[in-house]
């Protein structure tokens, strides 16, 4: 008995002494004989934690306290704040000095305490090394979805929670879970976008919108409970994103009343503001006349609806061109510099096609553009480029600005843990000129951005979170087999118009099917569907559900083998590199007619653009390795290239249709039967069919 209490002082006193050092990020602490809640009461800077733990139920129908759950077996994972933190935390709530914390009521507890523990039930305990940016899909014992950042915040820290919390030691590991020390209290934001909209002092007209048009329930929800994962994942989580005018922005374009408010907080020029904004949204759309505000037929829903996305957007992707996956950093790496043949600018801009919720079916453009005198990220921007073969596609004129996305709404929170908002400088409107002007183009995405599901993912590391199965991997697609993989350094992704994930249908065996979604064309006319990066022959379908009849396509043969090739002036050599093939003739005009016998079979090279780009002399060029038809050697086929835009439909569309393109596999060749699913172009006969502007280079 007496050696046993020895053993035991010695291990506290080891443990006392060693819960107050500041810790190598490195490794962790180990205390592997005693539990999270014996490791929190012993550690002097966290001795008020333990006193409002063992005070703080866990619920109103038990008596049963945090921290007795934390003294039993588990898997759970506590943010514990300091002495400090707490009482900085309580003078402040109850705006007093030393407030006496044994008088603490549930209520109060219950939000401070609860909200610092992640019961992870039978799962393996959350390491702070194992997390990613963004909010826990796993929530606190009361509901809160905890969000992570990382960063350099002056004080040794890389992890803030919930923006205000930081990291102060991480990933103590005791025999039922793990402890970390916070410098302040976590305090929980608004639990869904909706909600933190209304809680945001300079967006009261738009919160209200979304109430009187109901598309605010929408967003209540985090997962989708239909869902059926496999392998460990039962859940989908769901994410929005909100465009929001301010309330001075709608005064300033639409001579919207300024909210004026009692003494109660309540709005009182309400029917004052919604006369203004109904005014305006009925010019936009006079063919939805359902007075009904949360029907689709009605002018305001449209309007309102029109702001929305149903993913988390990633401003940083979108103005991909300063990130890591942009065609610019490539040359920056390669120490090129500024670009100096081309004025000193970047070569390109990035270009993103959402559809909106609700109905009717809309899309929404999304532009970079990277000049120092206009940059940002636009929406539904108009402009002339440069799209001369060797030119370097800067913007010639602008006849529509858009509307300028801010990154930022000052110093307020913009993100809830089911989505986020960006304010914008200007009303968004969908007016005619939208789908006969802006959307009157080439519209080139790659499938991911027609795919909310995966739209907020920001790397496969947070598959492990429940993200994704590959089972049913989205509403819009449906495949035998279906590969995501991150496509850093890939070809598709230093192409600024791509992500950085890519999908690839794998076909196991003969009759294999790929279905999916289309965007939607913005207005009715001739249109031509392209696609790129297939190999194998396929029988192709166009039609208005995967589950009906669909159109027959015909049978594609895109074995490059048996395919009909083009002239060998198609390819032509690198001026530096006589054995590598890929930029098109200097001839403009020849290039030109070579490419419409291409297009005649069905088959097109792939965009200028593509690729990341490379220096030769003084110019630059995009470097089309992969973007030969074939080559020759003295009238023989040397070597096959597959990386080829193909023609499978051109035919009448519609905006109030859905369409799926289905592809299914007849035989298969020995380069990998598989769509990796890069390129997906919907081309109006104003782009395709145009004889004073041929469709572009790019």
């Amino acid at each position: 008995m007496v050696k046993k209490s020895v053993v035991f002082l010695v291990m506290m006193l080891l443990l006392l002494s060693s819960c107050s050092d500041r810790i190598d990020k490195r490794d962790m602490y180990t205390f592997t004989d005693i539990t999270v809640a014996d490791y929190i009461r012993s550690c002097p800077e966290l001795s008020t934690f333990a006193r409002l733990m063992d005070m703080s139920q866990l619920s109103d129908r038990t008596q049963s306290t945090v921290g007795s759950l934390l003294g039993v077996y588990g898997n759970y994972t506590v943010f514990a704040p300091t002495n400090e933190a707490i009482k900085e935390y309580l003078d402040a709530y109850y705006g007093t000095d030393c407030y006496e914390v044994d008088t603490l009521p549930q209520e109060v507890l219950r939000k401070l305490v609860n909200t610092c523990v992640v019961d992870m039930g039978k799962g393996n305990a959350l390491r702070i090394n194992s997390v990613r940016e963004g909010y826990l899909s796993k929530a606190t014992i009361n509901g809160v979805h905890l969000y992570f950042g990382f960063g350099d915040y002056g004080n040794g820290a890389t992890v803030s929670i919930s923006e205000l919390s930081h990291l102060i030691k991480t990933d103590i590991l005791t025999c039922n879970g793990y402890v970390n020390i916070i410098d302040h209290v976590i305090q929980p934001g608004p639990s869904t976008l909706p909600g933190l909209i209304a809680q945001t002092d300079n967006l009261s007209i738009f919160s209200r919108l979304l109430d009187v048009t109901s598309w605010a329930d929408s967003m209540l929800v985090y997962s989708d409970d239909k869902y059926q994962g496999s392998a460990g994942y039962g859940y989908r989580l769901l994410h929005f994103t909100a465009f929001v005018e301010t309330d001075s922005v709608f005064e300033a374009d639409w001579n919207v009343p300024a909210p004026q408010w009692d003494e109660e907080g309540n709005m009182t020029n309400w029917n004052d503001i919604l006369d203004v904004i109904r005014k305006h949204c009925v010019e936009l759309s006079p063919e939805a006349t359902d007075a009904d505000m949360t029907s689709s037929d009605n002018a305001v829903n449209r309007f309102v609806s029109y702001h929305l996305l149903p993913f988390w957007g990633n401003y940083s992707e979108w103005s991909t061109l300063k990130g890591e996956y942009g065609t610019n950093r490539y040359l920056y790496d390669k120490g090129l510099g500024k670009y100096p043949a081309m004025g000193g600018n970047p070569p390109s801009h990035a270009v993103f096609y959402y559809q909106t919720m609700g109905k009717p079916n809309r899309l929404v453009q999304l532009t970079y553009l990277p000049q120092p005198d206009k940059e940002g990220v636009y929406i539904n921007r108009h402009s002339l480029y440069d799209p001369s073969y060797g030119g370097d596609w800067q913007e010639l004129s602008c006849d529509r600005r858009g509307v300028l996305i801010l990154p930022d709404n000052g110093n307020r929170q913009q993100h809830a843990p089911n989505g986020i908002y960006y304010p914008i400088d200007h009303v968004m409107t969908y007016d005619s000129d939208v789908p006969n002007k802006v959307l009157n183009t080439r519209l080139r995405y790659n499938p991911i951005m027609n795919l909310p599901e995966l739209m907020t993912l920001q790397s496969l590391s947070r598959l492990n979170l429940g993200y994704l199965v590959p089972d049913q991997l989205t509403a819009n697609i449906r495949a035998n087999n279906m590969n995501l993989y991150e496509a850093k350094g890939s070809y598709a992704s230093t192409t600024v118009e791509y992500r950085q994930f890519r999908l690839t249908p794998s076909i196991a065996a003969i009759g294999d099917k790929v279905t999916v979604k289309l965007l939607p064309v913005p207005y009715e006319g001739e249109w031509e569907v392209r696609i790129s990066d297939l190999n194998g022959i396929y029988h192709c379908f166009i039609g208005n559900s995967p589950d009906a009849s669909m159109q027959d396509l015909g049978i594609k043969n895109w074995i490059v083998d048996y395919m009909w090739l083009p002239p060998k002036e198609y390819n032509y050599p690198y001026p530096d590199n006589p054995s590598r093939l890929g930029f098109v003739v200097p001839d403009s005009t020849q290039a030109m007619e070579i490419n419409k016998q291409c297009r005649e079979h069905g088959i097109m090279k792939l965009p200028y653009g593509y690729g990341y780009l490379e220096t030769i002399g003084q110019a630059y060029r995009s470097a089309r390795t992969y973007n030969y038809v074939t080559k020759w050697d003295e009238g023989n086929i040397t070597s096959t290239g597959t990386r080829l835009r193909f023609i499978v439909y051109r035919g009448h569309m519609s905006p109030d249709q859905d369409y799926w393109l289905r592809l299914q596999l007849l035989s298969k060749s020995a380069y990998g039967d598989i769509w990796r699913m890069n390129l997906i172009e919907l081309v109006p006969r104003s782009v395709y069919d145009n004889p004073e502007r041929p469709e572009d280079w790019w």
